[in-house]
């Protein structure tokens, strides 16, 4: 099992950052390794909501069915992979700073047993590094948004 984390603190109001990285459709825009993103099932995102993932990862296309497995407003969205290769949980955590200073804290658990047959150090510290990228490209995206 791997488990990798990160965490941010944009400069804009806790409810817009949860809005757009609910929005499971920008993932496109600020993850590098996501592809593709469709809803599989209608708005809004709610607990047992899905939709596809197409990413790529060390030279691999993977698609996934993801299921959002816990969403509290303003404060925890969650998303398992029920389908697809490598099972994955992604969970995000929001907290207000201050006021318009937005903290996410992002974890990545997954079991990469005889998938990527790379020793578990290795997953972790890539995905550590990708997650740190997201989380900046996050930040860029709503701070230049607003004229920062």
């Amino acid at each position: 099992m791997v488990r990798a984390s990160g965490s941010a603190v944009i400069e804009r109001p806790l409810g817009e950052v949860f809005a757009y990285l609910t929005d499971v459709t920008n993932a496109v825009a600020w993850h590098a390794t996501d592809l593709y993103v469709d809803l599989l099932t209608p708005p809004p995102i709610a607990v047992g909501s899905q939709f596809l993932q197409v990413t790529q990862k060390l030279g691999r296309r993977f698609e996934s069915v993801v299921e959002v497995v816990w969403f509290e407003p303003l404060a925890r969205f969650t998303c398992r992979a029920v389908e697809g290769p490598v099972p994955t949980e992604i969970d995000y955590r929001f907290s207000s700073v201050s006021e318009g200073l937005t903290r996410v804290e992002l974890e990545i658990a997954g079991d990469n047993a005889g998938f990527y047959a790379v020793a578990d150090r290795v997953v972790q510290a890539a995905t550590e590094r990708e997650i740190a990228a997201a989380l900046g490209n996050v930040k860029d995206i709503l701070e230049d948004r607003a004229g920062r």
